[in-house]
């Protein structure tokens, strides 16, 4: 038979759609291009070739960004009362030093 091709059997049968911004896929297209894969078997490869977050790493994440959060805020109290002791009437250039001298800084 000339004119019939033979059909060929899909080797992934499965498709799925993601979504990215213009700057994610032009990264993700890249990275393929730098890998010499197709932007599938890239993203197949990325994802099964480590494990895949869990709920728990989101969790701790998530705790771990509340605890900077507070620390920083922590941090700025102390700064707040310790420039509310410095007093208004030197020049903003001074400073006392621990014999009550003026610093110059």
């Amino acid at each position: 038979m000339k004119g019939s091709k033979k059909v060929r059997q899909k080797k992934y049968p499965k498709m799925f759609t993601l979504r990215a911004t213009e700057g994610e896929h032009e990264r993700l297209v890249l990275r393929a291009k730098e890998s010499q894969l197709s932007l599938s078997r890239f993203l197949m490869g990325c994802e099964l070739s480590k494990e895949a977050p869990i709920w728990e790493d989101r969790q701790q994440r998530e705790r771990a960004i509340i605890q900077l959060i507070r620390a920083g805020n922590n941090l700025n109290q102390i700064a707040t009362v310790v420039y509310q002791d410095e007093p208004d009437d030197h020049d903003s250039n001074e400073r006392e030093g621990t014999g009550g001298e003026l610093l110059r800084t």
